[in-house]
């Protein structure tokens, strides 16, 4: 977990974009821009850390990777963690910075990110829809949390995210229902949800997680595609510079969005 003292740090512009610090809806994030982006269309990543770590403002490199092959503006939500803010201050967090690029004219919107981020994805999905607001264009989770209690009986116990699972998850939770959806998403009604990319990889303890969510998905009658890294660890498309599988899966997900974003 961060220091009770942490403070995010100002965010590092990758050599050829603009931006930097951003506040949107009373929420701090950042913001990467540069000439020929497509019009009225952003990504917003949520960045993941088990909910207790992390920085929205440490993303640089990354989103510049994104938007470097879709053409889409950037933006990184610095969410506050726990467990100095328990549930529901992430999730309202992320919900109003997502109010403040509707309000900003971005009409299409695309919100992804892994691990917790994922999982928070498909929370936004679930609060948006509890509000009546405009849903993204698409989504795309890495290894999301699907249900924050967690059963290790269940899933493949073969990372080091089940040895910190229950103390960062709990630290998040506090005394909230665990089967709220926008804390477990699994429990939430996926009826219309935007198109979905949804990645895992075999080795992981998310696994089975993400299954489930592919098969809500599927049985809503919602578009959702699937990918299953045989003998890939958690989170395996972030490492997308460093290993040809991971750079498979990141364009992969890349692929989907600009697919998405061609046909609406």
């Amino acid at each position: 977990m961060m220091p009770p003292d942490y403070r995010s740090p100002e965010p590092e512009i990758p050599e050829g974009f603009a931006g930097g610090k951003v506040v949107l809806g009373g929420v701090p994030g950042m913001k990467l821009t540069r000439e020929g982006v497509r019009e009225k269309a952003a990504m917003l990543y949520i960045h993941g850390g088990g909910y207790t770590l992390g920085s929205g403002m440490t993303a640089g490199a990354f989103l510049a990777h994104i938007l470097e092959r879709t053409n889409l503006e950037g933006y990184s939500v610095d969410y506050s963690l726990a467990p100095y803010a328990k549930f529901p201050v992430a999730i309202n967090e992320i919900v109003a910075f997502y109010k403040g690029l509707l309000d900003a004219g971005y009409e299409r919107i695309v919100v992804g990110g892994e691990s917790a981020g994922a999982g928070l994805t498909l929370s936004l999905v679930m609060a948006l829809k509890m509000e009546g607001l405009p849903l993204p264009a698409a989504i795309w989770c890495s290894s999301p949390v699907d249900d924050i209690r967690f059963d290790q009986q269940e899933v493949f116990i073969r990372d080091m995210f089940c040895a910190s699972n229950g103390d960062m998850l709990e630290a998040y939770v506090g005394d909230a229902d665990p089967r709220d959806p926008r804390i477990s998403p699994i429990y939430g009604d996926f009826s219309d949800f935007p198109p979905a990319f949804i990645q895992a990889g075999s080795r992981e303890s998310l696994a089975a997680g993400a299954l489930r969510i592919v098969d809500k998905l599927v049985r809503a009658g919602n578009e959702v595609h699937f990918t299953f890294g045989k003998g890939m660890p958690h989170t395996f498309a972030m490492d997308y510079a460093i290993y040809p599988e991971a750079e498979n899966a990141m364009n992969e997900i890349l692929t989907f969005v600009n697919n998405v974003l061609s046909l609406s």
